[in-house]
């Protein structure tokens, strides 16, 4: 079932008994900062979020950039750099 991101928001929060959020990066879809984010923007304390990683390296990142959001800091997570990005340094 597809429903737009907002609708979705209201139904968690509006939600009677603790919630389990899955897969909030859409099985790679969804980049780790954008679907982080929107968890811990969205999620009540009584509230859980479960995310599958392949690779020990892959759940350090969500650990730091849950925890960057969750304490309000930049998480230090280091960017992704390709061609394209060039000009903007």
């Amino acid at each position: 079932m597809q429903v737009e991101v907002d609708w979705v928001m209201k139904v968690i929060q509006e939600a009677k008994k603790p919630v389990m959020t899955i897969k909030p990066l859409a099985a790679g879809k969804i980049l780790p900062p954008v679907g982080l984010a929107f968890v811990w923007a969205t999620l009540r304390d009584c509230d859980m979020v479960t995310i599958g990683t392949t690779t020990v390296d892959e759940a350090k990142e969500c650990i730091d950039l849950s925890l960057g959001f969750l304490e309000r800091r930049s998480s230090g997570v280091k960017l992704q750099e390709t061609r394209s990005k060039k000009s903007l340094k």
